[in-house]
């Protein structure tokens, strides 16, 4: 069976997080590899999903999402003009989100910059779409973006920088001076940035940050 596998699915490498938490659940440790919410979710957002769910809402919407409330939300928290029928793509959590905006913009040879140590999802999806992942070390213990080496890390095959602040997996927060030195290059390169947000406010809603941000 392996045998007639694909070569991009022969690329893929296990989740070393999935792995942990395997070992971490078969011997009863403390699971740090995965985080794991402490607190309920908001009551008004549990009674509308179970008055969906008793109102049989079960059909089909828009591959997109709520669209017009979504722009609407984009304008009001953001201020952002976008166009609701082109610029959003729901979905299912941070993995899917990431390869999709990879599947979107790069093709091979295409070179990648990370923050390293990055996530591990990054790598497989660039490797998968046949992109090059670069990494940009990060320099301990605070973390700090050295300059002169992220600048040096751009080529003429340069297609995108990847910024997740805050950043997984040293919890670093980005300073305003070196978003601006992402946001300079990226813009001096004609790349996108692609932007890990876990947090409400994100690094797109920087000026002129919002058209190179994916």
């Amino acid at each position: 069976m392996e045998g007639k596998l694909s070569e991009a699915s022969k690329r893929a490498a296990p989740s070393p997080i999935q792995q942990l938490s395997h070992l971490a659940q078969r011997v009863g440790a403390v699971n740090l590899a995965e985080g794991f919410p402490d607190f309920p979710a908001p009551a008004h957002v549990k009674a509308a999903a179970a008055a969906a769910i008793a109102a049989d809402l079960n059909q089909y919407r828009h591959v997109q999402g709520v669209c017009d409330v979504l722009a609407a939300t984009m304008k009001r928290d953001h201020g952002f003009d976008v166009d609701p029928l082109t610029d959003f793509a729901i979905c299912c959590g941070q993995s899917e989100a990431f390869a999709a905006a990879v599947f979107a913009i790069i093709d091979p040879g295409d070179e990648v910059l990370l923050f390293d140590p990055a996530y591990e999802t990054y790598q497989t999806c660039i490797e998968l779409a046949r992109g090059v992942p670069v990494y940009v070390p990060l320099d301990p213990p605070s973390w700090t973006l050295d300059a002169d080496k992220f600048l040096k890390s751009f080529t003429s095959r340069t297609k995108a920088v990847v910024l997740n602040s805050p950043h997984n997996p040293t919890g670093k927060v980005f300073s305003k001076e070196e978003l601006l030195i992402i946001s300079q290059a990226c813009q001096q390169m004609d790349c996108f940035a692609i932007t890990d947000e876990e947090c409400n406010r994100g690094q797109s809603s920087h000026p002129h940050c919002q058209k190179h941000t994916v």
